[in-house]
């Protein structure tokens, strides 16, 4: 709710949407996470979210999360 995510932000299903247990990325486990932004976050232009964004939380234009945001943390 009330969450603004500027243009060219991703919003991804986690950090592990690629396998690799043969070590290579061809032919490892998949694995999806939900991953959330709480409400009024505010997400900059260009960036990519793999992990949670807490409520009120600020993330910079072109940032990457890849681990989550506290509310009303700011990444970037």
């Amino acid at each position: 709710d009330e969450a603004v995510l500027a243009d060219g932000v991703q919003v991804l299903s986690g950090r592990h949407q690629h396998g690799n247990t043969d070590g290579t990325y061809a032919h490892g486990e998949v694995r999806f996470e939900r991953v959330t932004v709480g409400k009024r976050a505010w997400i900059g232009a260009n960036a990519v979210v793999m992990a949670d964004v807490g409520r009120e939380a600020t993330v910079g234009a072109g940032a990457v999360v890849a681990k989550p945001v506290p509310a009303a943390g700011k990444v970037g």
